[in-house]
């Protein structure tokens, strides 16, 4: 008993052969495997072989495959497991969903310092192939291969203009691509801007307050000020009105004299 291939992918459909070296034929083969119905082939060619199309989701499983060859009723079937194929078969598992983490957090990223993006799987058959793109736009911004369950890849110096979605996807031998979750990344403005924003908020609420509190000293003076001017103004009326009155006499006794 063997893979077609030496290879199979944990989830898809590969081809299983049961093969006998010796006896005459006809050979019966049957296939007996978990989760699937016993299926028989009867061989009656020379150099023929019987072919199963069959699938595994669990390497151990493979162990549990049995392949019984009989060519008469009256001898015992011919039995060999599937042990031996766990150590003569490539066995490739696809990787998992990744996930797609920042250091440090979403939520504590500011500007002008460093943001990594962890991209990680749980299970799959190295090596990895780990890629980031940006959700928004849907651009490749870095791939990498490694043998580690986890990559890593930084953003360097952030600002405003790195704000957005992003994700990451995994992909092995088992051509099997899986995405991750969308990290959302709102970059906060630095701690000396907001001290600078703070510091010009306040001198203008201070500048804002004088302005009032003068503008209305100013009206307070206006106000003042309003009736003393009037007094003045009168008091010259009537000297002025003496004046012309004393002058008006004067001229009568030079008249008279």
């Amino acid at each position: 008993m063997r893979v077609v291939g030496g290879t199979l992918v944990l989830g898809k459909p590969f081809q299983l052969i049961c093969q006998s070296d010796q006896g005459s034929l006809p050979i019966a083969y049957t296939l007996n495997a978990p989760k699937r119905s016993e299926e028989v082939k009867v061989i009656t060619k020379p150099g023929e072989v019987a072919t199963f199309n069959t699938t595994l989701h669990k390497s151990l499983d493979l162990n549990n495959f049995i392949c019984h060859a009989k060519n008469h009723q009256l001898i015992p079937a011919q039995v060999v497991t599937g042990q031996e194929l766990l150590t003569s078969t490539t066995i490739i598992e696809p990787v998992g969903k990744p996930l797609l983490t920042s250091d440090p957090e979403v939520w504590d990223i500011t500007e002008r310092h460093d943001v990594t993006l962890y991209c990680a799987v749980l299970k799959g058959t190295p090596p990895f192939t780990f890629t980031w793109y940006s959700a928004d736009t849907r651009a490749q911004l870095e791939s990498r291969t490694t043998l580690l369950l986890k990559a890593s890849y930084v953003i360097s110096d952030v600002g405003t203009q790195h704000n957005g979605g992003y994700f990451c996807a995994s992909t092995n031998s088992a051509n099997v691509t899986k995405t991750s979750n969308v990290l959302t990344i709102a970059v906060k403005m630095a701690g000396w801007k907001k001290a600078l924003i703070a510091m010009a908020c306040l001198l203008l609420l201070v500048a804002l307050i004088l302005f009032i509190v003068l503008k209305k000293r100013l009206i307070s003076f206006k106000k003042k000020r309003g009736p003393e001017l009037s007094v003045k103004s009168a008091g010259t009326k009537i000297e002025r009105l003496s004046l012309t009155q004393s002058e008006v006499t004067h001229m009568a006794n030079g008249k008279t004299r």
